[in-house]
């Protein structure tokens, strides 16, 4: 299999919509009494389905370790240019080490508050793709056809959750691995294995897969003595109850492909195929409703988080196009400029 899937992109844009409606609810929202069952509502579509479609997107085209590396990079160039541009509209409080020190990951802009409390899906996203692609490879290497591939990532995805469940006990076999690592490869894998096989499931074995995640979930949170509500809770660190909570997301991802495989470019996979774009841009959007909510009087919290949100999707829309944009005219110009240098030193070199 090749080329893009609009479907896939279309349910990455629903994630990533997803994502500036949950920040809407947890960072602005607590100033105006956004309670916690609706921020837990709020966390059934979030970063775990981003993993999984990461990894389904990868069976389309089987990538080495040095292609994810050239990815990486790619994305660590988008980070940077991202950083630059939010210093440049904040310079007042942004010194030269606090930049170099935000191209690390380690971002501090007082401005603008959400990108340092969002930016860690990044780095945990580096890790999860490059670590994993080498152990595929290894596993593609080793495996004549597609059915012994597939029976080797099930063993290796058999390997992640018996690893998974001695860390969320306690038991740390292997204290080098970081936990957000472990959890967010099972996703990871998992979707790999879908795009591999393409399973569906009914509406009987829909519903009876969300029943099983209820009672998992029930079961997980009683053995470990903790709430379900608030899932944040659950969610930093990962444990069960929070992976039992990701599959929903993914459980109907997988469940309505039945339906709208094969459907046309929509305005959710045009935002699906700048996911990362909309990814930065949601902590410049989620920052500017702290000022502005004041100045939005209206009560309610159910009345006023609607129209936070509907904010915060206009403003990191608008930020994402315009960062998308002035991100490839710049690769242009300065790759005419490189082109330029490159022949002027072949001509006085050739002189």
């Amino acid at each position: 299999m090749s080329g893009r899937d609009n479907y896939l992109d279309t349910i990455r844009g629903i994630a990533a919509i997803s994502i500036i409606i949950i920040h809407t609810a947890f960072w602005s929202g607590a100033t105006y009494g956004v309670p916690d069952w609706m921020q837990t509502l709020t966390l059934a579509i979030d970063v775990g389905l981003f993993f999984f479609l990461a990894g389904w997107s990868i069976s389309f085209k089987e990538k080495s370790p040095w292609n994810i590396f050239q990815s990486i990079i790619e994305i660590m160039k988008k980070w940077i240019f991202f950083i630059v541009f939010v210093a440049i509209i904040s310079f007042k409080t942004t010194d030269l080490k606090s930049l170099l020190s935000s191209f690390c990951f380690n971002v501090s802009i007082p401005q603008f508050p959400v990108i340092a409390g969002s930016i860690w899906f990044l780095p945990v996203y580096i890790c999860v793709t490059f670590i994993n692609s080498i152990i595929i490879y290894i596993i593609n290497t080793h495996s004549v056809t597609l059915e012994s591939k597939i029976k080797n990532y099930c063993r290796y995805l058999i390997i992640l959750l018996f690893l998974l469940l001695f860390d969320a006990q306690g038991t740390v076999l292997f204290p080098q691995i970081d936990s957000q690592w472990l959890f967010y490869s099972v996703p990871y894998l998992f979707g790999l294995i879908y795009g591999k096989t393409r399973f569906h499931f009914n509406v009987r074995q829909f519903v009876i897969g969300i029943l099983l995640i209820a009672f998992a979930m029930k079961l997980n949170s009683s053995l470990l003595n903790l709430p379900i509500n608030p899932m944040q809770n659950n969610k930093f660190p990962p444990n069960l109850t929070y992976l039992f909570y990701t599959y929903i997301g993914i459980l109907c991802t997988i469940y309505f492909s039945n339906f709208f495989s094969g459907m046309k470019h929509n305005i959710f996979s045009h935002i699906g195929k700048k996911a990362l774009w909309f990814y930065f841009s949601q902590g410049i959007g989620s920052s500017i409703l702290f000022p502005l909510s004041v100045h939005i009087n209206i009560n309610l919290w159910y009345l006023k988080f609607p129209v936070m949100a509907a904010i915060n999707i206009t403003i990191t829309f608008i930020c994402a196009e315009f960062l998308s944009s002035a991100y490839i005219l710049i690769c242009h110009y300065l790759s005419i400029f490189y082109n330029f240098l490159y022949n002027k030193a072949l001509f006085y070199l050739a002189s």
